[in-house]
């Protein structure tokens, strides 16, 4: 029976919510249009920095291609340094620990979803062999 009872008492109660909102808005609208203007300014504003951040990201990484004369042309320590700028582009976040003759961890870099990696580099030209210095 309170449920035969409740069932009408909320339908009353939205109806009346329901006709009560155009009447709220109506007497309410300079709130609702610095609203709707606020919101629309944000958004203009969002997507005016977002573009800004795509385009100096593409600019960014249009610096990071290298070509293999490129690579070769690096020392070592440049060559640690493009290792750490590439796993960047990528999305990684990374430092640059090594030293010359470190025997060790030259980049060490962070992802979020596939974890911790850690680079020794060996750069060398064409006819070296790959032994630490």
């Amino acid at each position: 029976m309170a449920a035969g009872v409740a069932a009408p008492a909320v339908a009353t109660l939205l109806a009346q919510a329901a006709t009560a909102g155009p009447r709220v808005a109506a007497r309410h609208w300079p709130a609702l249009a610095a609203l709707a203007a606020t919101t629309l300014v944000g958004a203009a504003l969002w997507w005016v920095r977002r573009r800004n951040a795509d385009r100096a990201r593409a600019a960014r990484l249009a610096g990071l291609r290298l070509t293999l004369n490129g690579i070769d042309a690096l020392d070592d320590q440049e060559f640690e340094f493009a290792l750490r700028d590439l796993l960047v582009r990528d999305g990684w976040t990374a430092r640059q620990v090594g030293r010359q003759g470190d025997q060790a961890a030259d980049v060490i870099g962070q992802h979020p979803a596939l974890g911790r990696i850690v680079l020794q580099a060996k750069h060398t030209t064409v006819g070296e062999r790959s032994a630490p210095r």
